[in-house]
Formats: structure tokens, C-alpha cells, sequence
């Protein structure tokens, strides 16, 4: 059998897996914020067991591109643990990712390590198309995928900002510091007592005489909240911020990255 055989019917089988495992996660993230931890296990345990398997492959079959793909297999590696280690950090010290968000880092870095399988497809069949093409693709995966996700949370950003100008009369009965003022202008939403009491998922960061905080513990129940603040005036400014569904956000990037991959196949 052909190496780019092997590559493709991989790629194949690691497409599906990813399609079931990210589309049933992102669907739970966004409806109840939970994920079952077990739904990671097969994509974790088979990413792993497969890219042993055809990592060792490549190597033995395309010793001609051996150093190349060992040092882009070593950097990808390198900084996807970085990448996870961190979020580790984030979720089981700080409490600001949950421990699916750490999951699923861990389960796209277990199935696609590196972009081995999209860079060989290309440069064996389609040959050189670009410098800057190129380049993007010898970036680690894990990059590629929390670049997309920077952009999409960057546009969330913008939401806000943009809600919060066409709310700004709150602004100014808010008594606090200026500096803090544009500090929840950026990263919160200016909203009344009842606004909130409507809306899933959506935490007080700063309630007059209450709380006082630039974000909140992923294990906090919004249920909670809703029912502590029912005893303030409903017309009380607050500056509150979403629960963003980490998982199901990422999982955008991800199902691109599919697509990238699946038209490349096609193309072959």
C-alpha cells in the first residue's frame, strides 16, 4: 500500500472521530455547560494509538523528508504542552477553564499532533504553493486552532464593547473609578437587576456593595446568582459577563481544521 493511502484512509477514520467527538461536545457545552469527561477517552486513547502507529510509518517509508517532519513533530509537541499544561493551570488552580476546555486541548493534540498528514498530501501532490501558505501550515496545530479561537473571542469582545456604547447611560451610575469603569466597559456588559434574572449563563462581576472582580469560578452556579440578586432593585446597574462555552467555541476552529483537511482529499 502507498504511503499517501495509508495518509488518506488515516485521515479518513481521525476526521470522523474528531466530527462525532467535537460535535456531540459542543452541542452539551452550549446546553448545559457540562460535558461528560468520558466522551474524550476514545479520541484521546485512538489519536494517540494511530499517530504512534503512522508517525513510526512516515518515518520508515519517507526517510527523505525525515529531519523535516521530526522537527515540525517536535516543535508541534513542544508547544501543544505548553498550550495544555497552562490550561491545566487555568482550570485546577484559578478556576478559569473548566476541565473539559483542558479535555479537549488534550484530545485535538492527541488526534492531530501535527499537521503531518495535510503538509505530506500537499507537498506530494500539489507541490509548493506559497511561501506564506507554507509557513502557515509548518505551524503547530494547537495555533492554528487557538488563533481562530483568539479571533472569535475577540469578536465577543467587540460585542460587548459595542452593547455597552449603546448603553451608556449605566456607565455613569456606576460609582467607580474610572480606570475600573473602562475596565468592564471592555470586558463586561452594563445590564439592569431584571435583565439578568432573564438570561443562562451569565455572571456578576461587580454588584454595588456585593462583588467585586474582573471574572468568576467556572464552578459557580448561575442559578444562584439569580436567586441572590432577586433582592436588589431591579432597576441596579450591574456589570455581568457570559459563561462562554469554551468547548463549543473551539470546537469552530476545529470542524475548520476538518474542513481543511477533508478538501485537501477531495482535491487529490
Amino acid at each position: 500500500m502507498y504511503l499517501s493511502d495509508v495518509i488518506v484512509a488515516v485521515s479518513v477514520f481521525k476526521v470522523l472521530i474528531t466530527i462525532v467527538t467535537f460535535g456531540y461536545a459542543a452541542i452539551s457545552d452550549w446546553i448545559k455547560r457540562e460535558i461528560n469527561p468520558l466522551v474524550w477517552v476514545p479520541s484521546i486513547v485512538l489519536g494517540i494509538a494511530i499517530n504512534t502507529v503512522v508517525i513510526r510509518y512516515f518515518f520508515t517509508n519517507m526517510p527523505q523528508y525525515g529531519d523535516l517532519f521530526k522537527l515540525h513533530l517536535i516543535l508541534s509537541l513542544g508547544v501543544s504542552a505548553v498550550f495544555i499544561v497552562l490550561s491545566i493551570f487555568l482550570s485546577f488552580v484559578l478556576g478559569l477553564m473548566g476541565g473539559a476546555d483542558v479535555l479537549a486541548l488534550a484530545s485535538f493534540t492527541s488526534l492531530y499532533p501535527a499537521n503531518t498528514e495535510i503538509i505530506y498530501l500537499i507537498l506530494s501532490k500539489i507541490g509548493f504553493i506559497g511561501f506564506n501558505s507554507n509557513v502557515l501550515l509548518f505551524l503547530p496545530s494547537i495555533v492554528l486552532i487557538l488563533l481562530s479561537y483568539s479571533i472569535i473571542l475577540l469578536g465577543i469582545v467587540i460585542t460587548n464593547v459595542v452593547y455597552n456604547a449603546m448603553h451608556r447611560e449605566h456607565l455613569r451610575k456606576l460609582a467607580l473609578p474610572l480606570r475600573k469603569k473602562i475596565l468592564y466597559f471592555i470586558i463586561g456588559r452594563f445590564v439592569n437587576v431584571r435583565d439578568i434574572n432573564t438570561k443562562r449563563f451569565y455572571y456578576p462581576i461587580y454588584v454595588p456593595g456585593v462583588v467585586e472582580r474582573v471574572s468568576f469560578n467556572v464552578d459557580e452556579d448561575h442559578h444562584l446568582w439569580i436567586e441572590r440578586l432577586r433582592s436588589l432593585d431591579p432597576e441596579t446597574v450591574i456589570v455581568c459577563t457570559w459563561g462562554i462555552p469554551m468547548v463549543t467555541l473551539i470546537s469552530i476552529p476545529v470542524f475548520l481544521y476538518v474542513f481543511m483537511l477533508i478538501s485537501i482529499l477531495l482535491m487529490l
